[in-house]
């Protein structure tokens, strides 16, 4: 599986230059745009459902484009079904933190102002 992911998020381009994909954020402020990135299988590795407090790695590849996303000053939230209960939403915070992200907007609903959803 890291081999297909690699080809989904690999550091850099067929012509070897690196990748730099910043989305379009067109008719929204950038400050008001957001991109969503889901948890399980797409931030982190995912097998099978383990329990609430068990999310896999950070999938490094995706890890460094969202902070690549945020130090150009997006706005990037974690899209999870599992903040559809908001107790659930603590331990991904607690995930976030211990793998170096900053303090991201957990939901579990799309709008109008999301750009990209991964």
């Amino acid at each position: 599986m890291a081999s297909w992911i690699k080809s989904l998020f690999g550091s850099s381009t067929p012509t070897g230059e690196k990748d730099e994909h910043v989305p379009s954020a067109d008719e929204t402020p950038k400050n008001v745009a957001w991109i969503g990135v889901d948890l399980d299988g797409t931030l982190a590795e995912y097998g099978k459902w383990s329990g609430l407090h068990s999310i896999g790695k950070p999938i490094p590849q995706m890890k460094e484009r969202v902070l690549h996303w945020i130090e150009k000053g997006y706005k990037v939230k974690i899209l999870t079904a599992r903040a559809s209960n908001p107790s659930h939403i603590p331990p991904v915070k607690k995930w976030l933190a211990k793998h170096g992200f900053p303090d991201l907007e957990v939901t579990n609903q799309k709008d109008y102002a999301m750009i990209e959803l991964w």
